[in-house]
């Protein structure tokens, strides 16, 4: 039985980009969750980040345009007694804002194409409306990757995807090979079995334990900073 949600996924896309020096997936990711940047003072990979250390912010990063992921709204130091009331976007073509909530971790970004977006956050205090802004940049989705192997075998992430299923995997370990494009590097391998995270080395074996589904995490960047990462699952 697959033991992903939507929200899942997007919680643990969130906590690796974190740790890539990333706002978010984002995507991309960090192990900090979303929740971890309400009323905290994270300030992973910022691109409208204030002078002011306490103040109210959205992180940003780049988004890719027609990406299965829909990305977390980060705000940093939102105060824990505040309820968010409504997401904009200046471009609703370029990014669509999804509110599922009035909590600051729960809520989505879906980037439609690629261009400039200027999403504001309204938000109450007490009986004061505030609100935060920051400009996010949506761009035409990269591969990132030269080659992907699997156990030695060679795969291939579908167009707009992040994710690559292996089902009804039988053996205790595996290895992935991820060869990153030119201009691309790998900046962290993770492995999920549940809610417990550990590092792996690119192309070296790591273990599954039976009955357990587990997730591979690579996250990449280029020069201008920008960040992907490519999931494999392996489903029992």
């Amino acid at each position: 039985m697959r033991e992903h949600s939507m929200r899942i996924e997007s919680t643990l896309a969130g906590v690796i980009v974190t740790l890539a020096m990333v706002a978010c997936l984002a995507w991309l990711m960090l192990p900090a969750t979303a929740q971890a940047y309400e009323g905290d003072a994270l300030t992973a990979g910022s691109a409208d980040v204030s002078t002011q250390a306490d103040k109210v912010r959205i992180d940003t990063e780049t988004l890719w345009a027609g990406c299965e992921y829909y990305m977390p709204v980060m705000i940093a130091f939102f105060p824990q007694n505040a309820k968010i009331t409504s997401i904009t976007s200046s471009n609703s073509k370029v990014i669509k804002p999804v509110l599922n909530s009035s909590a600051a971790y729960d809520n989505y970004l879906i980037p439609k194409k690629a261009g400039k977006s200027k999403i504001t956050v309204k938000y109450k205090v007490g009986s004061k409306t505030k609100k935060v802004s920051a400009t996010y940049t949506v761009k035409k989705y990269p591969k990132a990757y030269s080659s992907i192997t699997v156990n030695g075998k060679k795969i291939n992430v579908k167009k707009n995807k992040y994710y690559y299923d292996v089902e009804g995997y039988k053996k205790t370990s595996a290895k992935v090979n991820v060869k990153p494009a030119k201009g691309w590097k790998i900046i962290s391998t993770t492995l999920w079995v549940g809610q417990k995270a550990k590092d792996v080395k690119n192309g070296k074996s790591f273990k599954i334990p039976k009955g357990k589904n587990a997730y591979a995490f690579f996250v990449l960047s280029n020069a201008k900073g920008d960040v992907i990462q490519y999931g494999i699952r392996f489903y029992r």
